[in-house]
């Protein structure tokens, strides 16, 4: 059964007993704007996502599986993640000290 990220973030809520309005303080959001998420009406960016990740304990790779219960090998952790948009964010800075 495929799933959609949407999906995604609501099984890894409800997995782990955390309530919407929980979830939502923890992500800092109005319940409204973690609801939409849920609910597919918004998409979450990659660090909304990462935090969604980490509130609820799974790796990120839980979210881009195609498959319920089913990790992809090849995907990176919470932890490399973190470590590649730091280094993203590094080059861009010295990109734009640069010019």
């Amino acid at each position: 059964m495929k799933l959609l990220i949407s999906e995604k973030i609501k099984t890894a809520r409800t997995s782990r007993d955390i309530t919407q309005v929980d979830m939502a303080k923890k992500l800092k959001l109005s319940r409204q704007t973690y609801l939409n998420l849920e609910t597919g009406k918004t998409s979450p960016r990659c660090d909304m996502l990462l935090d969604i990740a980490n509130v609820t304990g799974y790796e990120i790779g839980f979210f881009y599986t195609r498959e319920e219960g089913k990790e992809h090998p090849d995907c990176y952790t919470n932890q490399q993640v973190i470590a590649i948009i730091r280094e993203a964010a590094i080059y861009a800075e010295r990109k734009l000290t640069n010019v």
